[in-house]
């Protein structure tokens, strides 16, 4: 394991070493992509974990309700 990180890391620096300038150019709208991407990301992850949240909770109050449902349909 170690002989992979150390095998990364030479690559990594060759890399960095041997950089050449770039002559690109980002427009308004790409950046704007991309914080989208980013905003859709975030509430997408939060989504998700809330969903899971739910479920886990679910399971643990799934019998106070049916208790519940019962003695409502007593009445």
């Amino acid at each position: 394991m170690k002989c992979f990180v150390n095998f990364f890391i030479i690559i990594l620096m060759g890399m960095l070493i041997s950089c050449q300038p770039a002559h690109a150019y980002l427009d308004p709208g790409t950046g704007s992509m991309i914080l989208q991407i980013l905003v859709a990301s975030f509430v997408a992850v939060g989504v998700f974990f809330n969903h899971i949240k739910d479920k886990i909770f679910s399971i643990f109050v799934k019998g106070k309700n049916s208790e519940r449902e019962n003695t409502n349909e007593k009445q």
